[in-house]
Protein backbone atom coordinates (compact mmCIF):
# COMPACT_ATOMS: atom_id res chain seq x y z
CA UNK A 1 0.00 0.00 0.00
CA UNK A 2 3.06 2.30 0.47
CA UNK A 3 3.83 2.77 -3.37
CA UNK A 4 -0.01 4.07 -3.99
CA UNK A 5 -0.01 6.29 -0.95
CA UNK A 6 3.24 7.62 -2.10
CA UNK A 7 2.32 7.98 -5.75
CA UNK A 8 -0.77 10.19 -4.41
CA UNK A 9 1.18 12.57 -2.53
CA UNK A 10 3.17 12.96 -4.77
CA UNK A 11 1.06 13.89 -7.41
CA UNK A 12 -0.79 15.66 -4.65
CA UNK A 13 2.30 18.39 -4.50
CA UNK A 14 2.62 18.62 -8.13
CA UNK A 15 -1.24 19.73 -8.23
CA UNK A 16 -0.27 22.14 -5.61
CA UNK A 17 2.75 23.22 -7.97
CA UNK A 18 0.57 23.54 -10.51
CA UNK A 19 -2.04 25.65 -9.27
CA UNK A 20 0.89 27.99 -7.58
CA UNK A 21 2.01 28.37 -11.07
CA UNK A 22 -0.69 28.91 -12.84
CA UNK A 23 -1.54 31.48 -9.89
CA UNK A 24 1.57 33.57 -10.99
CA UNK A 25 1.20 33.00 -14.84
CA UNK A 26 -2.42 34.66 -14.64
CA UNK A 27 -1.46 37.94 -14.15
CA UNK A 28 1.30 37.69 -16.81
CA UNK A 29 -0.94 36.53 -19.68
CA UNK A 30 -3.63 39.28 -18.98
CA UNK A 31 -0.64 41.96 -18.96
CA UNK A 32 0.88 40.62 -21.98
CA UNK A 33 -2.73 40.32 -23.40
CA UNK A 34 -3.51 43.94 -22.72
CA UNK A 35 -0.28 45.17 -23.74
CA UNK A 36 -1.33 43.30 -27.42
CA UNK A 37 -4.44 44.40 -27.41
CA UNK A 38 -3.64 48.37 -26.96
CA UNK A 39 -1.06 48.23 -29.48
CA UNK A 40 -3.54 47.28 -31.77
CA UNK A 41 -5.78 50.42 -31.09
CA UNK A 42 -2.82 52.55 -31.66
CA UNK A 43 -2.53 51.97 -35.37
CA UNK A 44 -5.00 51.08 -38.60
CA UNK A 45 -4.23 48.77 -40.55
CA UNK A 46 -5.15 48.52 -44.71
CA UNK A 47 -8.70 48.86 -45.20
CA UNK A 48 -11.04 47.84 -48.06
CA UNK A 49 -14.50 49.35 -49.30
CA UNK A 50 -16.16 48.87 -52.11
CA UNK A 51 -15.06 50.18 -55.28
CA UNK A 52 -15.84 53.19 -56.44
CA UNK A 53 -15.52 53.82 -60.06
CA UNK A 54 -15.27 57.78 -60.82
CA UNK A 55 -14.97 59.29 -64.34
CA UNK A 56 -11.92 61.92 -64.37
CA UNK A 57 -9.47 63.58 -66.97
CA UNK A 58 -6.15 61.39 -67.23
CA UNK A 59 -3.12 63.15 -66.13
CA UNK A 60 -0.06 61.63 -66.03
CA UNK A 61 3.01 61.71 -64.19
CA UNK A 62 6.92 61.74 -65.17
CA UNK A 63 8.42 58.12 -64.10
CA UNK A 64 10.10 57.68 -61.48
CA UNK A 65 9.35 59.82 -58.31
CA UNK A 66 8.46 60.15 -54.82
CA UNK A 67 4.71 62.26 -54.77
CA UNK A 68 3.67 64.56 -51.83
CA UNK A 69 0.18 65.35 -51.91
CA UNK A 70 -1.00 68.75 -50.23
CA UNK A 71 -3.66 69.51 -47.65
CA UNK A 72 -6.53 70.60 -50.73
CA UNK A 73 -4.49 68.79 -53.41
CA UNK A 74 -5.80 66.12 -56.17
CA UNK A 75 -3.39 63.59 -57.86
CA UNK A 76 -4.22 61.29 -60.46
CA UNK A 77 -1.54 58.64 -61.06
CA UNK A 78 -2.31 56.95 -64.44
CA UNK A 79 0.71 56.26 -65.02
CA UNK A 80 1.61 52.10 -65.12
CA UNK A 81 4.62 52.49 -63.07
CA UNK A 82 5.96 52.16 -59.23
CA UNK A 83 6.16 54.82 -56.44
CA UNK A 84 5.78 55.91 -53.18
CA UNK A 85 3.06 58.58 -52.55
CA UNK A 86 2.23 60.57 -49.08
CA UNK A 87 -1.26 62.06 -48.76
CA UNK A 88 -1.51 64.78 -46.02
CA UNK A 89 -4.67 65.35 -44.39
CA UNK A 90 -7.23 66.79 -46.87
CA UNK A 91 -5.46 65.25 -49.89
CA UNK A 92 -7.12 62.83 -52.48
CA UNK A 93 -5.31 60.45 -54.89
CA UNK A 94 -6.63 57.93 -57.59
CA UNK A 95 -4.45 55.56 -58.54
CA UNK A 96 -4.61 53.70 -61.75
CA UNK A 97 -1.36 51.96 -62.12
CA UNK A 98 -1.33 47.94 -62.66
CA UNK A 99 1.77 47.97 -60.68
CA UNK A 100 2.65 47.91 -57.05
CA UNK A 101 2.66 50.93 -55.55
CA UNK A 102 3.30 52.32 -51.87
CA UNK A 103 0.94 54.72 -50.31
CA UNK A 104 0.97 56.22 -46.88
CA UNK A 105 -1.90 58.09 -45.85
CA UNK A 106 -1.99 60.61 -43.13
CA UNK A 107 -5.46 61.18 -41.06
CA UNK A 108 -7.84 62.85 -43.27
CA UNK A 109 -6.98 61.73 -46.60
CA UNK A 110 -8.28 60.00 -49.16
CA UNK A 111 -7.19 57.21 -51.85
CA UNK A 112 -9.56 55.94 -54.80
CA UNK A 113 -8.37 52.59 -56.56
CA UNK A 114 -9.92 52.69 -60.37
CA UNK A 115 -10.03 49.67 -62.41
CA UNK A 116 -9.17 45.98 -61.73
CA UNK A 117 -5.75 44.53 -60.72
CA UNK A 118 -4.83 47.52 -59.02
CA UNK A 119 -1.96 46.38 -56.97
CA UNK A 120 -1.05 49.01 -53.79
CA UNK A 121 0.45 48.04 -50.48
CA UNK A 122 -1.64 50.63 -48.31
CA UNK A 123 -0.65 52.58 -44.60
CA UNK A 124 -3.15 54.63 -43.07
CA UNK A 125 -3.52 56.26 -39.84
CA UNK A 126 -6.77 56.68 -38.30
CA UNK A 127 -9.82 58.06 -39.86
CA UNK A 128 -8.44 57.46 -43.52
CA UNK A 129 -10.87 56.87 -46.93
CA UNK A 130 -9.68 54.10 -49.02
CA UNK A 131 -12.57 53.21 -51.85
CA UNK A 132 -11.30 50.02 -53.38
CA UNK A 133 -9.46 46.85 -52.18
CA UNK A 134 -5.77 47.22 -51.67
CA UNK A 135 -3.79 44.72 -51.10
CA UNK A 136 -2.38 43.94 -47.43
CA UNK A 137 1.02 45.46 -46.82
CA UNK A 138 3.87 43.41 -45.71
CA UNK A 139 3.34 44.85 -42.23
CA UNK A 140 -0.24 46.77 -40.75
CA UNK A 141 1.49 48.86 -38.52
CA UNK A 142 4.08 50.99 -39.17
CA UNK A 143 5.53 54.49 -38.36
CA UNK A 144 4.32 56.68 -40.69
CA UNK A 145 6.34 59.58 -41.75
CA UNK A 146 6.84 61.89 -44.61
CA UNK A 147 10.38 62.56 -45.57
CA UNK A 148 9.66 62.49 -49.06
CA UNK A 149 10.02 65.98 -51.76
CA UNK A 150 8.61 69.06 -50.28
CA UNK A 151 4.94 69.46 -50.59
CA UNK A 152 3.62 70.13 -54.24
CA UNK A 153 0.28 70.63 -55.32
CA UNK A 154 -0.59 67.68 -57.37
CA UNK A 155 0.87 67.43 -60.72
CA UNK A 156 4.09 68.85 -60.14
CA UNK A 157 6.63 66.88 -62.05
CA UNK A 158 9.74 66.54 -60.31
CA UNK A 159 11.92 65.50 -62.92
CA UNK A 160 11.79 69.34 -63.84
CA UNK A 161 15.63 70.34 -64.81
CA UNK A 162 18.72 68.58 -63.71
CA UNK A 163 19.08 65.79 -66.34
CA UNK A 164 21.50 63.20 -65.32
CA UNK A 165 22.12 59.43 -65.69
CA UNK A 166 23.33 56.70 -63.31
CA UNK A 167 25.94 53.64 -63.65
CA UNK A 168 26.49 50.96 -63.02
CA UNK A 169 22.72 49.56 -62.90
CA UNK A 170 22.42 47.46 -61.13
CA UNK A 171 25.09 49.24 -59.02
CA UNK A 172 26.73 47.53 -55.65
CA UNK A 173 29.21 49.17 -53.57
CA UNK A 174 29.35 52.51 -55.59
CA UNK A 175 26.56 54.21 -57.73
CA UNK A 176 28.63 56.85 -60.73
CA UNK A 177 26.23 60.15 -61.12
CA UNK A 178 26.77 61.87 -64.33
CA UNK A 179 24.72 65.17 -64.62
CA UNK A 180 25.47 68.55 -67.50
CA UNK A 181 26.78 70.70 -64.68
CA UNK A 182 28.70 71.52 -61.96
CA UNK A 183 26.21 73.53 -59.86
CA UNK A 184 26.27 71.96 -56.58
CA UNK A 185 23.18 70.12 -56.13
CA UNK A 186 22.13 68.14 -52.67
CA UNK A 187 20.67 64.59 -53.17
CA UNK A 188 18.99 62.04 -50.80
CA UNK A 189 18.46 58.14 -51.69
CA UNK A 190 14.97 56.72 -50.40
CA UNK A 191 14.20 53.29 -49.84
CA UNK A 192 11.52 51.46 -51.31
CA UNK A 193 9.47 52.51 -47.71
CA UNK A 194 9.82 55.89 -48.13
CA UNK A 195 12.81 56.06 -45.86
CA UNK A 196 15.87 58.53 -46.60
CA UNK A 197 18.91 56.10 -46.03
CA UNK A 198 21.38 58.45 -47.50
CA UNK A 199 22.40 61.99 -48.11
CA UNK A 200 24.83 64.52 -49.58
CA UNK A 201 25.82 67.48 -52.05
CA UNK A 202 27.23 67.03 -55.34
CA UNK A 203 29.87 69.56 -56.41
CA UNK A 204 30.70 67.97 -59.56
CA UNK A 205 29.26 66.59 -63.45
CA UNK A 206 30.33 63.28 -62.12
CA UNK A 207 30.86 61.88 -58.36
CA UNK A 208 30.23 59.02 -56.74
CA UNK A 209 28.57 57.68 -53.87
CA UNK A 210 28.87 54.81 -51.44
CA UNK A 211 26.36 52.52 -51.13
CA UNK A 212 28.25 49.85 -48.80
CA UNK A 213 25.64 50.16 -46.06
CA UNK A 214 22.75 49.37 -47.87
CA UNK A 215 20.55 46.60 -48.07
CA UNK A 216 20.15 45.50 -51.39
CA UNK A 217 17.11 46.28 -53.30
CA UNK A 218 15.18 49.12 -55.38
CA UNK A 219 16.18 53.05 -54.45
CA UNK A 220 15.08 56.17 -55.55
CA UNK A 221 17.97 58.97 -55.90
CA UNK A 222 16.20 62.55 -55.63
CA UNK A 223 18.20 65.81 -56.36
CA UNK A 224 17.90 69.40 -56.19
CA UNK A 225 19.58 72.05 -57.18
CA UNK A 226 20.02 75.22 -55.37
CA UNK A 227 17.14 77.47 -57.45
CA UNK A 228 15.00 74.45 -56.58
CA UNK A 229 14.87 72.64 -59.59
CA UNK A 230 14.64 68.58 -59.21
CA UNK A 231 14.83 65.20 -60.67
CA UNK A 232 14.20 61.74 -59.48
CA UNK A 233 15.79 58.30 -60.67
CA UNK A 234 15.51 54.69 -59.79
CA UNK A 235 18.54 52.23 -59.06
CA UNK A 236 18.85 48.48 -58.17
CA UNK A 237 21.08 48.17 -55.29
CA UNK A 238 22.92 44.23 -54.95
CA UNK A 239 25.28 42.89 -53.81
Amino acid sequence: MFPFFHIFHVANQNKNHMKKILRLLVPVLFCCFAQYAQAQTNCSPSQAAGLLVTTIDDLAFSDPFVVKTCNGAVCYDTVNASRTHYLEPGATLYLFTYSTTLVYMKTGSTITLIGPNVNAYIYTEANTTINGTPMAPPSPCVSITFPGPSCTTGMTDVNNGIPFSLFPQPAADVLNIQRDENSPADYVVIDITGRIVLTGTLNENLESIGLAGLAPGLFTIQLTSKDGRRSSMRFMHSR
